[in-house]
């Protein structure tokens, strides 16, 4: 009971000056730099920021805490006074404090290494500052600060844009915990505001256009527009990512995803492309679409969307599909060895659907040696060095006529090993084979009168060297061996079809020649027992067959 000294004490009064206290406590400890216990930081913002994704276990009626997976109910349920207050004055303060709290949260994640839910404290602080663009703080501000205020709000966006875009494309699990109600909010935020930066967009069309005239001092505006391009580019590709996972969450409705996926990618190079925006950010949506093609399988018209996108990048035409490139503007920069590894795949399968003939006369031959000149020399394995040194003992041996025979039931067999190496990728799409097809090919369209010119034997040679480095990553090739045996018969014709000093003074190399031909007939022979008769161009098959018993014929 209250006595004369000590008057009366209002109990919410009590509890509102512990809030005040705890609401002065919490901010002081935040904006401490010197905080090293990022679980400290979280146990505290968590529940201020994210109140929806916070369980406490429930209490029984004797206070005591019970456990269980079903006992736990939300913090917004049991939230004392205190951080009721604290959620009703971070309701009220700026966006700029707002900000500052959610990226003391993300970088706390960030530091434990818990990258999914440092990822979607960025997207929550997005959707916080789209949000706040339709509040009363923005909209009530007088006209002459708002443009000052929408700058801040602006350059506050792009950082986030820029750190979320990045653990989006580079960390696996960086959507692990979103879940579908995240993922509308964010996608609904981000097509906000890129609806608000499509402003900008129409007012370069206008300006194009002559519909506008463009206001002075070109220079400070043009540097601009290139700035709220670049956070438009970034958008997309945001926008992207979090309606990839939308997507591939839902395949019921979207049953042909990956199709539709490739659309809206090329729906937004569309937009981009005749604008010149393509190669804003570091060409980032170019190297995003370049990467998410090349994943994909299930496509239609696949080669399309890839050559345009190849030629923004590097300048390369593929010179096949329906639609013709177009000029974005894009500077071509220098193509890497890792990327051209990873686009060999796709460029075989387009090389093995044009006849040779059609290939030799194209841009996508053009392409193929570009791509060559990035990946450079094949660097040697102990594996390589082993299959080959088999290889070349093998060729030693004399012809033996049951080994003819074995060949014929695919009995032939050679000690080879796997190679384990970078260019393992490229032999198995066919890349040193195609490169070797492509050299005989041009070597075999030469009139047979400038055969004797200097360099005229080097296309043989040098598919001759590539389909060796075919055949050292994949033995079992039986169309390599073919074709190296071509190589060897066109070494003997060109030997003796115009003189005979080889037959009279080198008739041991002509022989090597022959013997060489018929081993590698042999093993492609015996190779191709069982292999699939499906080609594109040709029966390479029944040319084996006939070769070979031609081979025998000249003997």
């Amino acid at each position: 009971q209250n006595n004369a000294v000590l008057t009366e004490i209002s109990s919410a009064a009590a509890d509102r000056e512990i809030s005040k206290l705890t609401t002065m406590d919490f901010f002081l400890g935040l904006f401490q730099d010197d905080i090293s216990d990022p679980v400290a930081i979280i146990d505290n913002l968590e529940p201020v920021l994210n109140a929806d994704s916070v369980y406490v276990p429930r209490s029984d009626s004797d206070g005591e805490a019970t456990s269980g997976k079903n006992k736990r109910i939300p913090i917004r349920d049991c939230a004392s006074q205190g951080l009721q207050d604290l959620w009703k004055f971070i309701k009220g303060t700026s966006t700029e404090l707002r900000l500052f709290l959610w990226s003391r949260l993300s970088d706390a994640y960030g530091s434990i290494q818990y990258a999914t839910k440092q990822f979607s404290c960025q997207l929550r602080a997005i959707e916080m500052v789209v949000a706040d663009f339709e509040g009363d703080l923005y909209l009530k501000n007088p006209n002459d600060t708002r443009p000052v205020l929408l700058l801040r709000m602006m350059k506050s966006l792009d950082e986030l844009l820029i750190r979320a875009l990045s653990l989006a494309l580079n960390e696996q699990s960086a959507y692990d915990i979103v879940d579908e109600v995240h993922l509308k909010a964010t996608a609904a935020a981000l097509a906000k505001l890129s609806c608000m930066l499509h402003v900008s967009a129409s007012l370069e069309d206008e300006i194009r256009i002559g519909m506008t005239q463009a206001p002075s001092g070109g220079s400070v505006f043009q540097a601009f527009m290139n700035k709220l391009r670049e956070i438009q580019v970034r958008t997309w590709c945001l926008q992207y990512t979090v309606l990839k996972i939308g997507i591939i969450q839902h395949t019921d409705v979207f049953p042909k995803y990956e199709s539709d996926l490739a659309e809206y990618l090329a729906a937004i190079h569309n937009v981009l492309g005749p604008r010149k925006s393509c190669k804003a950010s570091n060409k980032i949506f170019l190297k995003m679409m370049r990467m998410e093609l090349l994943k994909l399988k299930n496509i239609d018209n696949w080669e399309d969307y890839l050559g345009q996108v190849l030629y923004d990048l590097h300048g390369l035409k593929l010179g096949v599909g329906i639609w013709e490139v177009q000029d974005h503007g894009c500077p071509p920069e220098k193509l890497e060895r890792r990327n051209t590894i990873q686009l060999a795949d796709k460029i075989t399968v387009l090389a093995r659907r044009m006849p040779m003939k059609d290939l030799l006369k194209s841009e996508l031959k053009t392409t193929i040696e570009h791509m060559q000149g990035a990946i450079g020399p094949v660097r040697s394995t102990p594996q390589m060095v082993h299959n080959l040194r088999n290889y070349t003992e093998y060729f030693k041996r004399p012809v033996h006529p049951l080994r003819l025979y074995q060949a014929l039931k695919g009995g032939v067999e050679l000690d080879t090993v796997s190679v384990n190496a970078p260019e393992t990728v490229l032999a198995n799409h066919g890349w040193f084979f195609l490169l070797g097809s492509i050299a005989l090919s041009k070597y075999k369209l030469v009139d047979l009168s400038k055969r004797q010119t200097p360099g005229a034997m080097d296309d043989l040679r040098i598919g001759a060297t590539f389909l060796r480095h075919q055949l050292q990553f994949t033995p079992n090739n039986w169309e390599g061996w073919f074709r190296l045996a071509e190589c060897f018969d066109y070494e003997v014709e060109d030997a003796v079809v115009w003189s005979a000093d080889k037959m009279n003074k080198d008739r041991a190399e002509l022989v090597k020649f022959q013997r060489n031909s018929i081993h590698c007939h042999t093993l492609a022979l015996s190779k191709s027992v069982g292999a699939d008769t499906d080609y594109e161009e040709g029966d390479p098959l029944h040319d084996l067959y006939h070769n070979f018993a031609m081979r025998f014929l000249r003997l």
